[in-house]
């Protein structure tokens, strides 16, 4: 197989065989059983077999009659298989890398494909919840995601002129999560809002986006506000301020705060492509801050050592870190190029 294709069966006869499908590891095509011929269920699946797609009672594994394949059905026909393509990847640093994908029901990873893809496919079954991460220390900055194809999803489709099975379209949902290691001020997804609560698939629109900081990651850190704290608390948000990374800022020697993006894919408003972007942002939508320009006269020159020059606020009740501005000048008058170049630092 050069691509995870869906294929689709019905009335399928085998003579003197007990293999009915074969599915190479790492990437194989996905067999959809439209009679119940090929799996014992109608609408059954068969895809390359990974622990993430383990799901008792949903699916099976290890049997001989799908070599090197998990299947997948319900009794009622009402379970889907689909592929989720993930490609788009930005920094490049991450093609050819294999993206780690975590479930309720298991952890593997799948392999970067560069015939057809250049990019990702990840089998899932709709209505669940999979965690996906590029196996690299860089971390992701864009990703495109596509959910199957549009007309097998909203669509009844099969051979009914020839007395074949017509399958009737369910809803289908997916939720995606991704990890990130280092501060985002906020997450874009193009189409979708950002929420300031934790995004349901069952409620919210195709697209819709929020993250949380890694609550554990924060209690490394001392001193913090109470506000800085609030953030810390685990809950979804749509932005983490800048404040927030200034406080983090100031103790460098512990590991930067990272968290986790969730994002809902959904028949809500679902695009005709079936398709959502996903970027990180450093800074709001206004921008980041930027220094103050140069004065164009210089005040007196004072040191930075000199501890008369500067006026410092503890950030808030017993906090041992304290925000600092310098003085100005003489009570008054133009700043010195210390406040012009450095602004407010943190003692």
């Amino acid at each position: 197989f050069e691509t995870a294709c869906t294929m689709r069966y019905e009335r399928a006869v085998f003579v003197n065989s007990s293999v009915r499908t074969t599915s190479p590891s790492d990437l194989s095509g996905i067999f959809h059983d439209l009679d119940g011929s090929l799996t014992g269920w109608p609408n059954g699946w068969v895809v390359w077999d990974t622990d993430f797609n383990r799901w008792p009672g949903d699916c099976a594994w290890g049997d001989p009659a799908h070599r090197g394949g998990v299947a997948c059905g319900r009794a009622d026909g009402s379970l889907r298989l689909r592929r989720l393509h993930v490609d788009g990847a930005e920094p490049f640093q991450l093609d050819g890398k294999r993206m780690n994908v975590e479930s309720a029901a298991g952890v593997d990873s799948v392999r970067f494909d560069t015939k057809k893809a250049f990019g990702w496919y990840v089998p899932v079954v709709a209505n669940r919840s999979y965690a996906l991460r590029p196996d690299d220390p860089n971390d992701w900055q864009r990703l495109r995601l596509g959910y199957a194809t549009r007309g097998y999803v909203f669509d009844a489709h099969g051979w009914a002129e020839g007395g074949g099975t017509v399958v009737e379209p369910v809803v289908e949902r997916l939720t995606t999560e991704f990890n990130y290691s280092a501060y985002r001020h906020h997450f874009d997804a193009d189409p979708g809002p950002r929420l300031g609560r934790e995004p349901d698939q069952d409620v919210d629109v195709w697209g819709s986006v929020a993250h949380r900081v890694d609550a554990e990651a924060c209690l490394l850190y001392a001193n913090l506000s109470n506000a800085t704290l609030a953030v810390c608390d685990g809950e979804y948000t749509n932005e983490t301020s800048l404040a927030v990374k200034f406080e983090w800022d100031q103790q460098p020697e512990l590991p930067q705060v990272g968290g986790v993006l969730k994002h809902v894919l959904s028949e809500k408003a679902a695009p005709g492509n079936m398709k959502s972007s996903l970027a990180a942002r450093e800074c709001p939508d206004v921008g980041c801050p930027t220094p103050e320009p140069l004065p164009a006269e210089y005040g007196a020159f004072r040191r930075w050592s000199d501890e008369s020059i500067w006026q410092c606020a503890q950030l808030t009740v017993g906090a041992t870190i304290r925000r600092c501005s310098p003085l100005p000048v003489d009570g008054g008058g133009s700043r010195r190029r210390l406040a012009a170049v450095g602004g407010d630092v943190a003692a």
